[in-house]
């Protein structure tokens, strides 16, 4: 099943579109893999718990400390086995989606186009995390298992204990934007999980998403603010680790049959090793050759 994190009025031509971008992505990085030895899947399934449990078990399970920011989303769930890639398609309607691929479905799979903010993008990358742990088989409405995966990518980007200690009262768009940079979230989805939190009435929610409308930060917050985009880096480690640092895309594109610009923009949305080695030795997602 595809998860989109997309508007409502998505059409089935656009979901189309991004659905066979991403598999001849998919279907390249599993040529790839197949000559090198892959990171083991550690993603827990949880179907029945709650989000916010959901995430506080996939928090564990990905090593991450239960009470503090996640430094590199992208980073953290491709060390647990999951394939992420960002496309370089722009769809207007469209953030994310995710599904489990291959010939067993078992294969979890993130695909992101190319965003503007990193506050949404890992949002998104945080939200399809939530589809995977939660919703490996459909149960609900659409309208329903979106709230789940928002609510779970709340819990996930920020844990209850430090929101409690650190979103004291009154909560005013001044101490929403004072966490945005600590945590890597909007601040409206910060709002949002304080509200999830009881740490503000649904009057309060309204009044603060009213102030934000009024000053046009619904559709850009303060430029001051911006999240980095974050880079995936396992398809390109791929490439470089069987063609070479820098990359052969003339012997890449014919083994993979495919063109060399596109090959050439895809990569280009994912970090390497020869910019991640230099500056930071353990952000690198280990694969071997066999």
């Amino acid at each position: 099943h595809l998860l989109f994190r997309a508007r409502a009025s998505v059409t089935a031509r656009q979901e189309a579109q991004a659905h066979r971008f991403a598999q001849i992505i998919y279907e390249c990085s599993v040529k790839l893999a197949n000559r090198l030895t892959s990171i083991p899947l550690h993603l827990p399934q949880l179907p029945d718990e709650t989000p916010e449990v959901a995430a506080e078990v996939t928090r564990a399970t990905l090593g991450l400390s239960p009470d503090t920011p996640i430094g590199d989303v992208s980073f953290s769930i491709e060390r647990a086995g999951v394939f992420v890639t960002v496309l370089p398609l722009s769809i207007e309607r469209i953030d994310a989606f995710s599904l489990w691929a291959g010939k067993y479905s078992d294969k979890p799979v993130i695909a992101t186009l190319g965003q503007e903010f990193g506050d949404r993008q890992r949002f998104s990358l945080a939200h399809e995390l939530g589809h995977l742990v939660m919703h490996q088989s459909m149960r609900g409405t659409f309208r329903e298992i979106e709230k789940e995966a928002n609510r779970f990518a709340g819990a996930l980007l920020l844990p209850g204990t430090p929101m409690h200690e650190e979103l004291l009262p009154p909560v005013t768009l001044t101490s929403l934007a004072t966490l945005k940079p600590r945590w890597g979230v909007s601040m409206q989805a910060i709002a949002m999980r304080a509200f999830d939190l009881g740490l503000i009435t649904e009057r309060q929610r309204t009044y603060l998403f009213k102030q934000m409308s009024m000053r046009g930060f619904r559709k850009r917050e303060p430029a001051s603010l911006d999240v980095p985009l974050e880079k995936p880096r396992g398809l390109r480690q791929m490439a470089e680790l069987l063609y070479g640092n820098p990359i052969s895309y003339q012997e890449f594109a014919q083994d993979v049959r495919l063109p060399v610009t596109l090959l050439q923009e895809t990569l280009a949305m994912h970090a390497g090793t020869s910019v991640e080695a230099s500056n930071s030795p353990g952000k690198v997602v280990q694969f071997r050759g066999r």
